[in-house]
């Protein structure tokens, strides 16, 4: 079966059915934002890895090399958060095309120190080849969680909340301002959040450290193909289904703005990915802790929907009627 038909997701599973991806000191394999791996009674080591490819995952007509390199860091940064842990060790690994000049990689890593001392990660290794094609990005993130801290993908349960961080679809208005060559010399200031967010996306660790230090979030992702099929992911690994109020979703000035003048599809709040927010479940008894979350960060959290028994993702508006939606989300092979 061709990979445009199986998709990226299908032919994760079947790699999985062949290798495993549990047992011994592997806590958890495939199938969640890190690995987790047991190294003493109480700790465990989270790896997590991301390729960026020129022109599927970046275009440097619009990428700059500094905020490259600090979007490289931020979306690996991310994946050990949405599990719990503390970012620790960093490996880079560059497959760089001839007419690429020195300039060009000191930049990519300033861009990559500005998060990455921000957060406390030493550069610890990688690799540099020549490219033939265009410029290739590959990072592994190391990190660390106490075992009874470790938030994973498949602990929703029927009746738990709902909740996700910040708003959503700026990344993806941002995309849009950029691809239609709206972002030049003379900046509109309704546009800037939405391109920021695109270009420099903000890891969420604080937030999850915190929400993992209370023990409140029975599952969490971090949104990075999308919130439909994000909230997908921890229902396939949970065995549940997920209903969405598509009305409860948060979204920012900047995002219906952006919207309303360039006649975007609203559904990309939905659907558009690379938000890097928090999408987490909390059972009943514990939604008190979610106040105290407010209260400590400046993000916002906002609940949208809730988990029910069967299985999948469902949409509906605010008279409970259901919400129908095109192709939603990324996959690498389909998109």
């Amino acid at each position: 079966m061709k990979l445009a038909a199986l998709g990226e997701f299908d032919l994760i599973e079947r790699i999985k059915k062949s290798y495993g991806s549990e047992g011994g000191r592997i806590v958890r394999g495939m199938g969640d934002d890190a690995a987790a791996l047991k190294v003493d009674t109480d700790s465990l080591v989270l790896t997590t890895t991301d390729m960026l490819l020129e022109n599927v995952h970046f275009d440097l007509k619009y990428f700059s090399p500094y905020n490259l390199g600090k979007k490289a860091i931020a979306v690996n940064i991310s994946d050990i958060a949405a599990m719990g842990g503390s970012p620790q060790w960093i490996l880079t690994s560059l497959g760089l095309p001839e007419s690429v000049d020195g300039s060009f990689v000191e930049q990519f890593y300033k861009g990559m120190s500005c998060l990455s001392d921000r957060f406390g990660i030493k550069l610890i290794g990688g690799d540099t080849v020549a490219s033939k094609g265009g410029v290739v990005i590959n990072v592994q993130l190391i990190g660390t969680v106490n075992q009874k801290e470790l938030i994973l993908r498949r602990g929703a349960r029927a009746g738990d909340h709902v909740f996700v961080t910040g708003t959503l679809g700026d990344s993806s208005a941002g995309l849009e301002i950029l691809k239609k060559g709206l972002w030049g010399e003379k900046k509109r200031d309704e546009y800037v959040d939405s391109v920021n967010r695109h270009l420099t996306p903000s890891p969420r660790v604080d937030e999850a450290r915190y929400l993992a230090a209370g023990e409140v979030a029975s599952s969490m992702i971090d949104i990075s193909d999308g919130l439909v099929q994000d909230l997908n992911h921890i229902c396939t690994e949970s065995n549940v289904q997920g209903k969405l109020l598509i009305d409860d979703v948060p979204i920012s000035d900047s995002y219906k703005y952006v919207c309303n003048e360039m006649g975007l599809n609203s559904h990309l709040s939905l659907c558009g990915g690379e938000d890097y927010e928090l999408l987490f479940t909390v059972p009943p008894d514990k939604i008190g802790f979610v106040d105290s979350f407010r209260e400590q960060f400046s993000c916002g959290v906002t609940r949208i929907g809730e988990i029910c028994h069967g299985n999948g993702v469902s949409v509906y508006d605010e008279q409970n009627n259901p919400v129908e939606l095109e192709v939603c989300g990324y996959d690498h092979f389909k998109n």
